[in-house]
């Protein structure tokens, strides 16, 4: 029971990072292209939290780029045996996937698929979206906007991101790994 409360209090946490994130960024952005002719100004606060969420995030991103994630099946098929018979007609697998019951299943299906084990490399995933989404509107804001207009936070996040970037594809090409 104290794991999955751990868990799901985990999970929480991630998806508030994550959401936390997104949300400064986009809005320091949003800020930027409304008024392109003025600088915006971010408290000391806002910038705090958005740099330490950039640096959680960031960190993600760059590990799952070092790190295969794991291949967890959906909905089991994976599992399933190539000569597995298949089942009569009669038989309760059958009578839960068609007919009146198969809707029940069908949601029962869809919430078990936010199981902690597929959650962990979906958070994942969803880090490196959001990251890759966020570097790349960041560094067209700053060019966009321009240098003197874009803020510290939002020319901060793009110069990250071309750095993160640059290390991507240099694993990539496997430059420089003599």
């Amino acid at each position: 029971m104290q794991t999955e409360i751990a868990q799901i209090a985990a999970a929480i946490i991630a998806i508030a990072a994550i959401g936390g994130f997104a949300f400064l960024y986009a809005k320091a952005m949003f800020e930027a292209w409304r008024q392109p002719t003025v600088k915006q100004a971010h408290g000391t606060a806002y910038v705090y939290v958005a740099t330490i969420l950039a640096g959680l995030v960031g960190g993600v991103a760059a590990m799952v780029f070092n790190e295969e994630l794991p291949k967890v099946p959906i909905d089991g098929a994976a599992n399933a045996s190539p000569t597995a018979a298949a089942p009569q007609a009669d038989s309760p697998e059958t009578l839960s996937t068609f007919g009146p019951q198969a809707g029940g299943t069908a949601l029962f299906r869809s919430v078990n698929v936010f199981s902690y084990s597929n959650f962990l490399p979906a958070m994942s995933a969803v880090y490196v979206l959001v990251y890759l989404m966020i570097g790349i509107a960041g560094i067209i804001t700053w060019v966009r906007v321009g240098d003197t207009n874009t803020s510290d936070l939002v020319k901060n996040i793009a110069l990250i991101s071309i750095g993160l970037f640059v290390a991507i594809l240099r694993t990539f090409f496997n430059i420089g790994n003599g």
